[in-house]
């Protein structure tokens, strides 16, 4: 059996498609999946049409650019206003109103109104700061008692005081975690495809009567798919091994026990050999199997909440996604997530296997040797 399975890795490193597949796609996969995850992680686009034109209200955009979160525009005409929206150039505009300056300088309340994008996450952290600074201006206008010198002065000194304040950054645990599921899933994906290599190895045995003579040695059947277990089992941990370490250089975590992670993917790397033995029993060229592996990875990837949480789809897609085995990876590392125990994830972990070990003995048996 060894003798054999040294065989199947220099076939495959004779391959130049397998040093794309196990060395270059988890790369440019977890890439990819990074991309993805920070791409709307850029400054938010505020517009500020200031009708007052004081220099109060002036102040009080100057404050507003501070913020680093904001990309501030106020060179914006009325009219534009909708279009801005409509076409997502700016997530919300900001409109301070004819007469701000006096009623600031004599303490009155007042709303500015804002305008976003429907659904937009931004709007209550603008209307936040604006009222928070908003009322600072109040209260510095009722002590100036409606004079805009005092009202400056006062404001300039403010401006001025030295606060001691320590910063503290925090972990931003919901985007590593929403990093680590988006490259999760594409993974599962492309250890799916990568499964090509155990298939269309048994069709090469089976095209050319290899594997045929094969059983008529010593080597058992039981051996020869053990020989091709151990080859997936190798080809996966090299894909994972790449990932992780991309994710580490990233510094992204999982926020999961490394050994509970691993069980996980070599669970699914076990389903994922038994998936590459069924194809490659019960198809009879390449064509087939190619065919047959590409309707059945892509679409029940998508229902499993693969390329986008499956939270969004109908309720009847989520019961068909909660059935396929990527959705257990992704639902018990969900659970280590979010503090869950091994007696919380033991469910999926344990169909994971099922399955797996279904699929293994299935194809051993559909995988019989044909006669000369």
């Amino acid at each position: 059996m060894i003798c054999f399975i040294k065989t199947l890795f220099v076939k495959i490193k004779r391959k130049k498609t397998s040093y794309v597949t196990f060395f270059l796609m988890p790369i440019l996969t977890t890439l990819l999946a990074l991309s993805l995850s920070f791409s709307n992680n850029n400054q938010a686009k505020i517009g500020i049409l200031d009708k007052d034109n004081s220099q109060i209200s002036k102040q009080f955009i100057a404050q507003l650019k501070q913020n680093k979160k904001y990309d501030i525009f106020t060179k914006i005409k009325k009219e534009h206003i909708d279009h801005y929206l409509q076409d997502k150039s700016l997530e919300a505009v900001l409109t301070i109103d004819k007469g701000f300056s006096d009623k600031v300088l004599q303490g009155k309340s007042q709303k500015l109104n804002i305008r976003s994008i429907a659904n937009s996450e931004i709007t209550e952290w603008v209307k936040a700061q604006t009222n928070y600074l908003l009322e600072n201006y109040n209260i510095i206008g009722d002590v100036a008692l409606g004079n805009e010198d005092t009202f400056n002065r006062i404001l300039q000194k403010n401006q001025q005081l030295n606060y001691d304040v320590k910063q503290v950054t925090l972990t931003d645990r919901s985007r590593s975690k929403a990093v680590s599921s988006t490259t999760t899933g594409f993974l599962l994906i492309l250890m799916l495809g990568s499964t090509s290599v155990i298939y269309s190895g048994i069709l090469a045995d089976k095209s050319s009567q290899l594997y045929h003579r094969l059983m008529l040695s010593n080597l058992s059947r039981f051996r020869y798919m053990l020989s091709y277990v151990c080859v997936g089992f190798v080809a996966f941990t090299i894909q994972i091994v790449i990932m992780l370490s991309l994710l580490k250089v990233f510094n992204i975590s999982f926020f999961v026990p490394t050994s509970l992670l691993l069980i996980i993917f070599f669970l699914f790397s076990l389903l994922a050999i038994g998936f590459g033995l069924l194809i490659g029993a019960i198809t009879q060229n390449s064509q087939q199997s190619s065919q047959l592996a590409n309707l059945i990875v892509m679409p029940t990837s998508m229902l499993a909440g693969c390329l986008w949480p499956l939270s969004i789809t109908p309720s009847y897609m989520q019961a068909i996604g909660k059935l396929l085995p990527q959705n257990w990876v992704l639902s018990a590392i969900a659970i280590f997530q979010s503090g869950g125990t091994l007696s919380q994830a033991w469910p999926y972990l344990l169909a994971l296997m099922g399955t797996a070990l279904a699929l293994i003995i299935f194809s051993s048996l559909l995988l019989k040797p044909t006669r000369l």
